[in-house]
């Protein structure tokens, strides 16, 4: 957890405005501050003003609405990770959907993780070349040989 209260503040403006430029509404637009404020029921000007660091103590509550606006983990806001990094090179192959497993891994147990894990590795495994015979002398479209 990020200790320096003037850290967190310079953090939370950055990681918040990178959410706007980067994470978009299911019709592939960007979402606004009036769509993030009325979704989170926050006022416009309180988003806006967290946006420009005019307000830079946000409340529990708000961080809760805005990650919840966005659907993004609350520790997104709270993690020393260099997310920025993460997010950088996961939309760089236009991964949403990899940026988004990613930011909510941290509210999983370890043992979800885990199963996740082995699930992955289910559908990871090379495959198998079925173009040639197989031992007991298939052919190709299934007839014998």
């Amino acid at each position: 957890m990020i200790d320096d209260e003037e850290n967190f503040q310079v953090l939370f403006r950055e990681r918040l405005n990178w959410l706007f430029e980067h994470i978009r509404k299911s019709n592939g637009k960007l979402n606004t501050t009036s769509d993030i404020a009325r979704k989170a029921d926050l006022a416009i000007q309180l988003v806006a003003d967290y946006r420009r660091g005019i307000r830079d103590n946000p409340t529990l509550t708000s961080i809760v609405a805005l990650a919840k606006a966005f659907n993004v983990p609350i520790a997104y806001f709270f993690s020393e990770q260099d997310h920025q990094t993460q997010e950088h090179e996961l939309l760089k192959h236009d991964r949403k959907d990899l940026l988004e497993l990613t930011l909510r891994a941290s509210e999983l147990t370890p043992e979800v993780v885990q199963q996740i894990v082995e699930i992955i590795n289910i559908f990871h495994q090379p495959k198998k070349d079925h173009s040639l015979h197989d031992a007991e002398g298939d052919s190709r479209d299934g007839e014998k040989g």
